[in-house]
């Protein structure tokens, strides 16, 4: 009888050993993913704030940037990423090998032109400064 438990811990602890080796496999995959997306993130937001005359350049220092910086990677090999504009937005890819394929994701976001909001407001502005029927003539098809 005493043997019996000895096997069943056996067996109870080899499948809770595989368990806990497939969670933090997970763990390790989630890590990699997420700080693969917010690297590519945080690019993506520095190049939308360059200055117009500044962005082609700076877009390519801004990935050289991602290059040099280690970030600790479990299962990601050749992680690269690459940056572009196109039609007023700024467009980031990254991809990378995993064990088991291949990782991509893509990102855009519009470049940050806080001027072209600034002439909106004050153009509401004045239009609201009447008696609003010029917004209500604009409105009307």
């Amino acid at each position: 009888m005493k043997g019996s438990y000895t096997i069943e811990a056996a067996v109870i602890m080899s499948i809770f050993c595989l368990m806990m080796t497939a969670i933090l496999h997970q763990a390790y995959k989630l890590h990699d993913e997420t700080v693969g997306k917010m690297a590519l993130h945080e690019r993506i937001e520095q190049g939308r704030r360059l200055n117009p005359w500044e962005r082609e350049q700076g877009l390519a220092e801004i990935e050289g940037q991602a290059v040099k910086r280690k970030t600790a990677q479990f299962s990601f090999k050749d992680f690269r990423l690459q940056l572009g504009e196109k039609s007023g937005r700024i467009v980031g890819k990254s991809e990378a090998r995993k064990p088991d394929g291949q990782w991509n994701i893509q990102i855009e976001a519009g470049i940050f032109e806080p001027e072209v909001f600034l002439r909106k407001t004050e153009a509401v502005k004045q239009l609201e400064a009447g008696d609003g029927s010029l917004l209500r003539k604009t409105d009307a098809p």
